[in-house]
């Protein structure tokens, strides 16, 4: 059996690229070449992402929304990320908390997104024992005693 070449991504991006000028490639053998490639290959990244030059606003965080979950708290807070765009995430905190803990960036797959993962059916209610694809692992983590974060 063959193996199907349209699923490797290497070679898809080795062929949109097979004629590039390879401006940054690695090709140093002592650590300050390396040092000096990694300067000169973040400016060529900068230039071609075309962002990057724009200030960067102070952090912002609204809380929208926080839900008594019995042995944590569920918070829906909207970031500033850019000045002209938020991102909302939830926060889950253990209660009783006394001091720093454990955090978690907990990243859902598929499903029905981030409410698969902090005890929320599709529609936005509440669900109170797990189900669904990812079987809340969001609250489970919390009920562990992690903060558990999610960008939605």
């Amino acid at each position: 059996m063959s193996q199907r070449t349209e699923f490797d991504p290497l070679r898809l991006l080795d062929a949109l690229h097979a004629g590039a000028e390879r401006d940054c490639a690695f090709e140093a053998t002592a650590a300050d070449a390396a040092r000096e490639w990694q300067a000169h290959a973040r400016r060529v990244l900068t230039g071609h992402l075309g962002f990057l030059e724009r200030p960067v606003p102070p952090v912002e965080a609204e809380v929208e929304q926080t839900v008594d979950r019995g042995s944590y708290v569920r918070e829906r807070v909207v970031l500033r990320t850019w000045p002209d765009a938020t991102m909302p995430v939830y926060v889950l905190v253990p209660k009783g908390l006394t001091g720093p803990a454990p955090c978690v960036l907990a990243l859902h797959g598929h499903g029905y997104g981030v409410r698969d993962i902090v005890g929320l059916w599709e529609d936005g209610s509440e669900r109170w024992e797990p189900d669904g694809y990812h079987k809340d692992f969001g609250c489970a983590l919390a009920e562990r005693g992690f903060v558990s974060r999610r960008p939605r």
